[in-house]
């Protein structure tokens, strides 16, 4: 019996088989404490407290691990709010504790931010898959195409090992690229529209001269549909240099 508000210390003997293979195994203490007796009608609650004992035996130990998927929720981002996935595999017979950095850069190769992985050395069993999740926000809007690095090491000082991933995803923010759109738009219809009329005023004045002078004014008509596709190919060009520079 252990009086509330106290502590208890207790001792306990770990025997390892003769037979156990080299390399990490684990187990657990569970304490319980039982619900205490009804006298009347009511309810009584019992709980049980496990600590996870790690030990390692002796012999030849592999320590292997890969990073099986390292992802984004989303390929398209509409702001600096990315949740990143990744799932590491432990192919040996040890507990490893992957942790490293990951560096984020935009399209200009530029670091925009540096996030730790599993900074807490959260560990993967042996023969065992775990999902860890990283979360990247910023203050800056950001726009474009973006890469990040991850490059994380495990294992005993002396003999570690790394690892590491790639993954690109883009940002596109619907505030700035809905209005850009729209701007795109109304510039393709005044341009076009306005082309249509000069060649139809043209054309109309030339049909009034020869037959010469019409065909020669067919040709010239071509010109004016050529400039509009010129136009709108720089008029986004433009735009796009614009945003990038405001946003990446």
């Amino acid at each position: 019996m252990i009086p509330a508000g106290k502590s208890e210390t207790v001792n306990f003997t770990l025997s390892v088989p003769e037979n156990a293979s080299p390399g990490g195994h684990f187990g657990a203490i569970v304490v319980s404490v039982e619900p205490p007796e009804m006298r009347n009608s009511g309810a009584s609650i019992g709980y049980e407290v496990a600590n996870i004992v790690s030990i390692r035996v002796a012999g030849e130990v592999l320590e292997s691990a890969q990073i099986r998927q390292f992802s984004t929720k989303k390929f398209i981002h509409s702001s600096t709010n990315v949740d990143f996935l990744v799932r590491v595999e432990n192919e040996g017979n040890t507990l490893v504790k992957p942790i490293g950095p990951m560096e984020i850069s935009n399209m200009f190769g530029k670091k925009v931010a540096t996030l730790q992985f599993n900074e807490s050395l959260s560990g993967v069993f042996p023969k065992s898959t775990k999902n860890y999740e990283l979360n990247w926000t910023s203050d800056n809007p950001g726009f474009g195409r973006y890469e990040a690095v991850l490059s994380a090491v495990y294992g005993d000082e002396g003999r570690k090992s790394t690892m590491s991933s790639t993954v690109t995803f883009w940002i596109l923010p619907m505030n700035i690229v809905g209005p850009a759109l729209g701007i795109l738009v109304v510039l393709f219809l005044v341009i076009y529209f306005g082309v249509r009329m000069y060649v139809k005023r043209t054309v109309t004045i030339m049909t009034s001269g020869s037959t010469r002078r019409l065909v020669r004014s067919r040709s010239q008509g071509e010109f004016p549909v050529f400039l509009v596709f010129v136009s709108m190919l720089a008029v986004t060009a433009l735009l796009l240099i614009v945003l990038l520079l405001l946003f990446s």
